[in-house]
């Protein structure tokens, strides 16, 4: 291609991406007009009178939960660590040529 060739596919990709510069600057603007007439609407929060009794239920409810979730997660922690010290274990105490004759009798 001759040197006019690039040059005319440099212009026509400027003005392709100049059409899509107007093409979203113009969506911009609707999508900012549309937003701009949209009236903002403050939500208004009704404060129910709970009793006292209620209020306690709900507190140790939550707090349950939340020591039973404190829990479960000590426990995953625990089985996932005993885990990998006995992969530890085994790697470091076992002679690789032993367990090589272990896995060979096995399978």
């Amino acid at each position: 291609m001759s040197f006019a060739g690039h040059v005319f596919d440099m212009i026509a990709r400027i003005r392709y991406n100049e059409s899509l510069r107007r093409f979203y600057r113009d969506r911009y603007e609707i999508v900012k007009d549309i937003e701009r007439d949209i009236p903002l609407v403050h939500h208004e929060f009704k404060e129910e009178k709970i009793s006292p009794e209620t209020l306690r239920r709900a507190k140790s409810h939550i707090l349950s939960e939340f020591r039973h979730d404190k829990r479960m997660h000590l426990v995953r922690i625990l089985v996932v660590s005993a885990i990998v010290l006995l992969l530890l274990a085994i790697i470091l105490f076992f002679p690789y040529k032993h367990l090589l004759q272990l896995l060979r009798n096995y399978y």
